[in-house]
């Protein structure tokens, strides 16, 4: 006790409070520490989440917008077969009018434009028998798997069979007799 009755706390004692004190800090701020990295660890996931969210998005509208050029290109391909049936059968003697030369040059665009938008045809005549991107109309004589002739166009868009490319195929002997009737209107 002091003179004037108050007592004095121990040395010893405030050590220990203030080391407890101490302790005590660091244990929250340790606790602070694990909840700010546990919390921003939250927010990085939610984050990607959010980053892959829209990638996933940004590819399905893609997706639909590719499923909808494809459809609308597989009713083009009709018309498209007509300008290459029409062009094909075109008399010689008009062949060289200014007019015939007009829709020429329409059809040579509508191609570029179908270039330009990933639209192309299958390789066809000479070429191995690839049952992913033609159909085999019949057999004749020629080589055995290998593409005779073509019989309607195929396409591919953006590298997936849009119509596959129907065909002659070689049946490995030569000179059978073989024919094929092609005249057969496909559109049928």
């Amino acid at each position: 006790m002091t003179q004037d009755n108050t007592i004095m706390p121990d040395e010893s004692h405030a050590e220990v409070s203030a080391e407890t004190d101490t302790q005590t800090l660091n244990k929250i701020i340790e606790e602070a520490k694990a909840e700010s990295e546990k919390n921003l660890a939250g927010w990085k996931r939610t984050q990607a989440d959010l980053e892959n969210l829209k990638k996933r998005f940004e590819q399905e509208r893609s997706d639909i917008i590719a499923f909808g050029n494809s459809s609308l290109w597989k009713k083009l391909l009709p018309v498209i077969d007509d300008f290459d049936r029409a062009f094909g059968s075109l008399p010689p003697d008009i062949a060289d009018n200014t007019w015939a030369k007009g829709i020429e040059l329409i059809y040579q665009k509508l191609q570029g434009v179908m270039a330009a938008e990933g639209l192309r045809m299958i390789e066809t005549t000479g070429k191995h028998f690839d049952p992913k991107l033609h159909d085999a109309y019949c057999q004749q004589e020629g080589p055995e798997g290998i593409v005779i002739t073509e019989v309607e166009k195929g396409y591919l868009y953006k590298g997936e069979v849009l119509r596959p490319a129907k065909v002659t195929v070689g049946n490995g002997i030569e000179n059978s007799g073989l024919k094929c009737d092609t005249d057969t209107d496909l559109t049928e």
